[in-house]
């Protein structure tokens, strides 16, 4: 089979649908022939790249055999629904792109969205909210992010940890690292843990660090709550950092904290940090919500909590960080669960399980037969 990928996420840029976008074509490409669409300028650019994707795909079928083609997110429903005329299409939607509440982009997006041969949710959330638009059920198939696992280094930890001290200056010693990577939006929840919930924490010990990971448009909000709270020597935010630093700190690190709260009009469709801490034996306290309920498996990977409910994630985190045995065992559980879930091979071949399928239905359009 030969796959066109259009993605308008892709490295060098950083971030979660980039990586998303990039693992995929490449896992892709161990069962199939994978040709890549890609832009990486301005992000506000993107409404106005449709008519370059158009014509660079029609470009590519004169001089290319494609048997599917494949879009990153729903902002490309609209260059689907142009191309089902010719071609076999699928699109993976993660979440924000199909709640985004403009008024516009709600008119345009689910009408393109169902006119595409399969739509592939990341979540149940996801595909939950696609079916809330219109979106016949029979074309919305749930397929998880997925994860590698040459994430995971078997060394030490302590060893781990010094290695952190000496590249970032950060004087960890024996303390237990909490740990959060992600953008700094209202989502997140980031802002509301460290004044909520790192308060009370502090009140039971103070034998931690809290390092976050990413940027985003509350940083210096951030930045002046850990200033007005005289918490520098506490939480340290390490900004984009590139990727062999981050696969150290997620293995160095103790507790990955996911402290999403819930904003109209912006979901967290899956959260695959999540999935990426779990496969390096970090245990995984998560708020119970939107997609990340569907992959972090309470008491298995970690602990879920109701969301804006500082006591819980005290209480949870605090049990963990005391507990040597407990956390080292959900570690070890929280990293099998993720491999053999969210596997990038795996994940990959229900892709291309999901394109044969798309193909199909096409075909039998083509030939009046549904």
């Amino acid at each position: 089979m030969n796959v066109l990928f259009v993605t308008r996420s892709y490295p060098p840029r950083k971030g979660g649908m980039e990586k998303f976008a990039f693992e995929l074509q490449k896992h892709l490409a161990e069962f199939c022939s994978v040709s890549v669409i890609s832009y990486s300028g301005p992000k506000i650019l993107l409404p106005f790249i449709l008519p370059y994707f158009l014509a660079r795909a029609l470009w590519t079928f004169c001089f290319r055999r494609v048997n599917v083609v494949h879009l990153g997110d729903g902002v490309l429903a609209p260059l689907g629904w142009v191309l089902t005329f010719l071609k076999p299409v699928t699109i993976t939607v993660h979440g924000l792109d199909v709640v985004f509440s403009n008024p516009f982009y709600q008119f345009v997006i689910p009408r393109c969205l169902k006119r595409l041969h399969r739509i592939i949710a990341v979540s149940e959330c996801t595909r939950n909210e696609c079916l809330r638009r219109g979106i016949a059920p029979h074309r919305v198939v749930v397929v998880p992010d997925g994860v590698s696992d040459t994430l995971f280094l078997d060394v030490d930890r302590q060893v781990l940890k010094n290695e952190i001290s000496r590249r970032l200056g950060i004087a960890i010693g024996d303390k237990k690292i909490l740990l959060s990577v992600g953008r700094f939006v209202r989502r997140k929840g980031f802002d509301w843990f460290i004044l909520n919930v790192v308060p009370r924490l502090l009140s039971r010990s103070k034998d931690w660090l809290y390092l976050l990971v990413g940027d985003g448009p509350l940083k210096e909000d951030i930045k002046e709550i850990i200033a007005q709270y005289a918490l520098g020597n506490r939480i340290y935010l390490l900004g984009s950092i590139d990727d062999s630093t981050l696969r150290l700190i997620y293995n160095a690190s103790d507790i990955f904290v996911m402290p999403n709260v819930s904003i109209t009009g912006d979901i967290e469709g899956f959260g695959i940090v999540a999935a990426e801490a779990a496969s390096c034996r970090i245990p995984v306290v998560a708020s119970d919500l939107a997609g990340i309920s569907s992959h972090v498996v309470d008491g298995s990977i970690g602990f879920l909590v109701r969301p804006l409910d500082a006591m819980g994630f005290a209480n949870a985190i605090h049990g963990l960080l005391e507990q040597d045995d407990l956390r080292t065992e959900i570690g070890e559980n929280a990293k099998r669960f993720a491999l053999s879930k969210f596997e990038w091979r795996q994940i990959a071949f229900r892709y291309l399980k999901e394109f044969a399928l798309a193909a199909r239905v096409h075909q039998l359009k083509r030939h009046g037969a549904v």
